[in-house]
C-alpha cells in the first residue's frame, strides 16, 4: 500500500511539474514571439470567457479549468453572483453521500483584487452501523437492505405474494450543515500581454455548524490558502493551470472536544476551447488530511481525475462543470467516523461532482 502511495503521488507531482514546465515554456515562447508592425493595426477579436467590461482579446480563466481555478479577477466594478452544487459520495462500510450548496457574491474592488461572500447549506446521508454487544473496538459492519424475514429482525416473516423476502429500506443518518465563507483573491500577475503567466493567492476563512442529524452541534473553524499559476500554450485557444492549497481547520464537537487537523490539495488542469464560448478540458488532482496543524502525519490520501466543461451562455451568464473519479491513494482504517463536513472534499470520497451558475454584472 505504501509503494501505491507514492506510486500516486509521484504520478501528481509530476503532473504538476509537467503543467509548471508548461507554463514556463508558455511564457517563454510568449516573450520570444516576434511582434510585426501590422499587429496594431488588426482588430480584436472578443474572446469566449469575456465579460462585457472585458478588454478585447482577453480570456477569463478563473471558472474554464473545473475544481482548479484560474489567476483571473475581474475587472474593477464588476460584480457576480453565483450559484454552485456539489455532490460528494463515498462507497463501501462507511459510505456516506453529500450535497453542498453555495450561493455566493463577488465584487471586483480593483483589477487585481476581489472580494467575496457565501452562505451554503450542506445535507448528508450516511450509513448506520450494526456493532455487536462484545464488539469492544465498534467494528461491525454497515447496514443495508434488511431482509423482513431475517429471525432478527422485527418485522420477522414478512414476504410479498411470490414467497420472496420484502427488503426494507437501509438504515440512515442524517445531518445538515450551514455556515459563512469570506475570500480575499489577489492577482499578483496578470495573464496577457504584459506577463505571459498568471499569478493570484487566495485567502478564505470559513465558518461551519452541524445544526441537525448526526453531528448536531459540532462547529468548524477552516482557513484556506490557495496559489493559483496559469499560462496560454496555444494564445486563446489551451490553457493550463496548477493550484496548491493549504486549509487548517479546528473542529469542536458537541461534548467539548477539539480536534485540529489540515487538509492539502495540488492540482493541474488544461482547458481547450472547442468552439466559441465553449472550453472542455481535464483535471488531475490530490487530495490528503494530516493530523494537526504540520504536513508530518498523513491521514488520508487520494487521486482524482476527471473532466471539466465550461459554456459561456451569454455574454453575461456561465455555467460550469467537473467530475472527478478516485482512482488512487490511501484511507484509514477507522470503524466509523463522522462525515467530513469540511469545505474541502475528503480525500477518502470517491466522487466528486460540481455544477456552477455564474452571472456577472
Amino acid at each position: 500500500m505504501q509503494a501505491g502511495l507514492w506510486c500516486s503521488l509521484r504520478c501528481v507531482l509530476g503532473a504538476s511539474a509537467v503543467g509548471v514546465v508548461l507554463i514556463g515554456l508558455a511564457g517563454t515562447s510568449a516573450f520570444a514571439a516576434p511582434r510585426s508592425d501590422d499587429d496594431d493595426d488588426r482588430p480584436a477579436i472578443p474572446a469566449a470567457g469575456a465579460t462585457p467590461s472585458s478588454k478585447a482579446g482577453k480570456v477569463e480563466t478563473e471558472s474554464i479549468f473545473g475544481f482548479t481555478e484560474g489567476s483571473g479577477t475581474g475587472e474593477a466594478g464588476e460584480r457576480e453572483i453565483s450559484y454552485g452544487i456539489l455532490g460528494r459520495y463515498r462507497p463501501r462500510a462507511n459510505r456516506y453521500g453529500a450535497v453542498q450548496n453555495d450561493l455566493r457574491f463577488e465584487y471586483s474592488l480593483r483589477d487585481d483584487l476581489k472580494l467575496g461572500l457565501g452562505t451554503f447549506v450542506d445535507g448528508y446521508r450516511s450509513a448506520r452501523r450494526i456493532v455487536p454487544e462484545n464488539d469492544d473496538q465498534g467494528a461491525g459492519e454497515a447496514i443495508g437492505p434488511l431482509r423482513l424475514n431475517d429471525p432478527n429482525h422485527e418485522n420477522a416473516g414478512t414476504e410479498d405474494a411470490a414467497g420472496r423476502p420484502i427488503l426494507a429500506p437501509p438504515l440512515t443518518r442524517r445531518s445538515l450543515v450551514t455556515g459563512l465563507s469570506t475570500e480575499v483573491k489577489y492577482r499578483i500577475l496578470e495573464l496577457g500581454k504584459i506577463s505571459p503567466i498568471g499569478l493570484a493567492v487566495s485567502f478564505e476563512p470559513e465558518w461551519r455548524r452541524v445544526i441537525s442529524g448526526r453531528g448536531a452541534g459540532t462547529s468548524l473553524i477552516q482557513f484556506q490558502t490557495k496559489i493559483m499559476a496559469d499560462a496560454a500554450i496555444i494564445p486563446d485557444r489551451l490553457f493550463i493551470a496548477v493550484n496548491v492549497s493549504w486549509e487548517p481547520q479546528v473542529t469542536r464537537t458537541p461534548d467539548g472536544m477539539t480536534v485540529r487537523d489540515t487538509n492539502a490539495e495540488l492540482s493541474t488542469a488544461v482547458s481547450a476551447r472547442v468552439s466559441e464560448g465553449l472550453f472542455i478540458g481535464s483535471e488531475l488532482r490530490y487530495l490528503a488530511s494530516f493530523d494537526k496543524f504540520s504536513l508530518s502525519k498523513v491521514i488520508d490520501t487520494g487521486v482524482f481525475v476527471g473532466p471539466t466543461v465550461f459554456a459561456k451562455l451569454s455574454e453575461r451568464a456561465s455555467l460550469s462543470a467537473a467530475w472527478s473519479i478516485r482512482i488512487g491513494g490511501k484511507i484509514r482504517s477507522e470503524p466509523d467516523p463522522v462525515p467530513d463536513f469540511g469545505n474541502v472534499p475528503d480525500p477518502t470520497e470517491r466522487h466528486h461532482v460540481r455544477f456552477r451558475f455564474a452571472y456577472s454584472f
